[in-house]
């Protein structure tokens, strides 16, 4: 059970932004982007395009794609920060 871990997966309860009109979920229910930013800010969703070249590879690059922006955005943050401490 406890060793290295290669993948975290975090879920939250998210039954008020969903259900709200954020423009995150189509009129049919399912995310309006998949593999990149939503409209609610830090939120993302993976794994719901479907591509001929298979769901389980999309998946992949999708996870990559959200990890960089993910890694990109909080280091943006981090260097915000401490030019703001500078000054």
């Amino acid at each position: 059970m406890y060793g290295s871990y290669r993948t975290v997966i975090i879920a939250r309860a998210l039954s008020v932004l969903l259900q709200s009109d954020t423009g995150v979920l189509s009129p049919n229910g399912y995310p309006t982007g998949s593999g990149r930013k939503s409209a609610a800010p830090g939120l993302y969703f993976c794994g719901f395009t479907n591509k001929a070249t298979g769901l389980l590879r999309e998946i992949g690059i999708e996870a990559r794609r959200i990890a960089q922006s993910i890694a990109a955005s909080s280091s943006s943050h981090t260097r915000n920060r401490h030019e703001r401490q500078d000054t």
